[in-house]
């Protein structure tokens, strides 16, 4: 299977090289920190690391990932030979974060710009130096953006927990109530009759063997609710 792409015909239907995995994984930990892994319509060979909008409203790059050992120009057919993948970070982000001098004693190479930079092959101890990194500016971005990094890309409702599970809200129902009891009243046997006033003394009026019984309907429970509804 190919693939049309701006810089031509790529075949994806091969495994990627020891070099492209690298290169995704690379990706793949920068992307875990929070970082936008950007990548530019123009770019031949290179993504960008930028601070999510969410921090920084100019979105800001702050690094780089690269191929090494690209040779151009680049056609169908052609044979890539990719040797390494290379890291590139933005020295004065470093310094804001304030990690810059542990990051540049672990890769201390600089490039024309002042941005750090380092090569890494596809070794054990070179993928354990990747997420060394990635745990650093991690640190960084946490302790200079705070809550916010955090929750970068959550439902910001997350804070809102632990809560109170939400419940049902019961309503008193005062003439459903009268209704009931009513209905209680008449199955057991009793003539029931209502008062037809709108504010009475009593709602029930009960008769049996010649005794009479006034009752007024309440819910103790809702006191507040039966005063609204009377």
């Amino acid at each position: 299977m190919e693939k049309i792409t701006n810089f031509g015909v790529v075949d994806v239907s091969r495994e990627p090289s020891s070099v492209q995995k690298l290169f995704l994984k690379l990706c793949f930990m920068f992307k875990q920190i929070n970082l936008d892994v950007y990548l530019s319509s123009t770019s031949s060979e290179t993504v960008q690391l930028r601070v999510p909008r969410e921090l920084n409203e100019n979105h800001k790059q702050i690094g780089s990932i690269q191929y090494g050992g690209v040779k151009y120009p680049i056609t169908h057919g052609s044979h890539l030979n990719l040797k390494y993948v290379e890291l590139r970070l933005e020295s004065d982000f470093l310094k804001e974060i304030r990690v810059f001098n542990m990051l540049h004693e672990l890769i201390g190479e600089r490039d024309a710009n002042g941005w750090l930079k380092y090569k890494f092959t596809y070794a054990d101890d070179e993928i354990k130096l990747a997420k060394r990194v990635a745990a650093i500016i991690s640190k960084g971005m946490e302790r200079e953006f705070g809550i916010s990094y955090l929750t970068c890309g959550l439902d910001e409702d997350i804070l809102t927990l632990p809560r109170a599970k939400p419940t049902a809200v019961k309503q008193y129902n005062q003439t459903e109530a009268i209704r009931i009891i009513s209905d209680l009243l008449i199955n057991k046997g009793y003539h029931v009759s209502r008062s037809s006033l709108d504010h009475p003394a009593y709602h029930l009026i009960v008769e049996s063997d010649e005794r009479v019984a006034k009752i007024l309907v309440r819910h103790l429970q809702y006191d507040h609710a039966y005063d609204l509804s009377t």
